[in-house]
């Protein structure tokens, strides 16, 4: 496999989903999303909340390594990072997808967001709300 190059095709995003199981058939890779959120709610803060992140894209080739930074958009602070294995992409007209498996601290009630970038060029993002007990 070659090394990611720093310029080439952005992918483009098609899709980026939040979800508390993602289920890969195999044999066929298809994807099943169970327990699609926007909204996570604690009874206490600090948590730790697993999910998973959906994300499909298409107009790529090449080889690309993805990362995900976890932020605190309220404090605007980034939290932690996950990155994917290079990926490689033959045909720019095939979608692909992939998911990641997370494991965040959610510090306090507030939005937050996982920013996308692929070999460190943001593509896309998608938040999330996380609210406290009601009084």
């Amino acid at each position: 496999m070659e090394t990611p190059a720093p310029h080439g095709p952005s992918p483009v995003v098609l899709a980026m989903v939040l979800c508390d199981v993602a289920i890969t058939e195999h044999g066929t890779n298809k994807k099943t999303l169970v327990g699609i959120f926007q909204r996570v709610l604690a009874s206490v803060f600090p948590t730790l909340q697993r999910m998973f992140l959906y994300v499909q894209m298409t107009d790529a080739q090449g080889v690309y390594i993805f990362r995900i930074d976890f932020v605190d958009v309220d404090r605007d602070h980034v939290r932690g990072t996950a990155t994917v294995n290079p990926i490689e992409v033959p045909n720019r007209l095939d979608p692909f997808d992939f998911v990641f498996p997370l494991t965040i601290e959610i510090s306090g009630p507030g939005l937050y967001e996982f920013r996308l970038y692929a070999n460190d060029v943001f593509l896309n993002s998608i938040s999330f709300t996380a609210q406290g007990p009601h009084p």
